[in-house]
């Protein structure tokens, strides 16, 4: 057999090598292919990140987060704008048997609850809920809900009065939630007060017929 030429030998080298550099750039690029979905691992350590990741100082209390720079003045008590505030506002559609302060979204709210049964009482479980500015008792949003028992229970002390015990009892503290409720047996209006300096909380339960104050407790 002759021997191959070195020219020849030279070129089968050649194809072999460059077959070898084809086969890896396919690997590369099917690995890339199946990688190229799979969201990276962040790394970054910039600012913007780091910031974004961190929440604005809260203050928990009961089941909202309240800033913890506090609430400011310009939130209207509710003894100031309670009285006389079921005729005046589109936000009200009856009796209030709630209202709790809340913090959302950048923006105080009162969101308030009311009875609303119809002319003739025909919906009797029916409730109406709005949002209002907390500074400008401005309507945000409104919607229908379900009244519960306790809240279709009709009273002799009604909201205006429960908070203006409330400040009685408590009156440093802001109220920031008062509620029709029932404690065994007995209808009652539950208050939840806040000291704005120490944000230490009190708790009223007050007979919602006698006006009598029931429990008090802070934590």
């Amino acid at each position: 057999m002759t021997p191959p030429s070195p020219a020849t030998s030279w070129s089968h080298s050649r194809r072999v090598a460059v077959a070898a550099a084809c086969t890896g750039a396919l690997t590369l690029t099917l690995a890339g292919c199946i990688t190229v979905n799979v969201p990276p691992t962040s790394t970054s350590d910039s600012g913007t990140s780091r910031q974004s990741s961190q929440p604005s100082a809260t203050q928990q209390l009961g089941d909202s987060d309240f800033p913890a720079a506090g609430i400011p003045t310009q939130v209207k008590w509710p003894s100031d704008w309670l009285e006389g505030f079921m005729g005046e506002s589109e936000g009200v559609r009856g009796t209030i048997v709630s209202i709790d302060l809340d913090y959302e979204r950048g923006q105080w709210i009162w969101e308030v609850t009311s009875r609303d049964p119809g002319p003739n009482a025909e919906h009797p479980t029916r409730g109406f809920e709005a949002d209002l500015a907390a500074e400008t008792l401005e309507v945000l949003s409104s919607r229908e809900v379900q009244l519960d028992p306790e809240e279709q229970t009709k009273v002799t002390i009604g909201i205006a009065e429960a908070a203006r015990l409330s400040g009685e009892s408590s009156p440093s503290p802001r109220l920031v939630e008062l509620a029709q409720d029932e404690d065994r047996g007995v209808a009652v209006w539950e208050a939840t007060l806040v000291d704005t300096e120490t944000w230490a909380e009190t708790e009223l339960t007050i007979d919602a017929n006698t006006g009598n104050i029931l429990t008090q407790e802070t934590d």
